[in-house]
């Protein structure tokens, strides 16, 4: 179960790159190549340039989602007491307050 977690969280890491990827290119070729229609006026132009600047902009959102991702799973992993709910929230599973202890910011939260 574990591998299978394990391949899904990699997954929908690239899966993000890969969209970031993907925006970004379809951005660049509507920058690089604005008039491939016979349209001479100047609104298409500027369409495309709009086009190309905010699917750029698209991109570089699910390159940041990525990165947060990536950084909320590797900090999971860093605290073996702390484990991902199924709403998303991260959850302390050890029974002392030790394990919570290590965790930045949890001294003052979890003290009795």
């Amino acid at each position: 179960m574990k591998e299978f977690q394990q391949y899904q969280r990699i997954s929908a890491g690239v899966s993000l790159v890969l969209l970031a990827l993907g925006f970004s290119v379809i951005g660049i070729m509507s920058l690089v190549h604005p008039m491939l229609s016979d349209d001479p006026t100047a609104s298409s132009a500027t369409g495309c340039v709009i086009g190309g600047w905010a699917s750029i902009g698209t991109a570089t959102v699910f390159l940041f989602a990525a990165f947060v991702y990536w950084r909320w799973n590797a900090w999971l992993a860093a605290y073996p007491g702390v484990r991902e709910s199924r709403h998303g929230r991260a959850e302390i599973t050890g029974s002392d307050q030790a394990s919570c202890a290590a965790i930045p910011g949890s001294a003052t939260r979890f003290a009795s």
